[in-house]
């Protein structure tokens, strides 16, 4: 059962790190519109 705890934290935590990686990604996609834009 112990390790079926550390899994969950892992799956939780890559959930929040893609999550992270989304975002940043939409930022640079954002960015690079705009400045194709100028």
């Amino acid at each position: 059962m112990g390790k079926n705890g550390t899994e969950e934290k892992l799956k939780k935590l890559w959930a929040r790190q893609l999550l992270k990686l989304q975002l940043l990604l939409w930022k640079i996609m954002g960015f690079l519109v705009e400045m194709m834009n100028y």
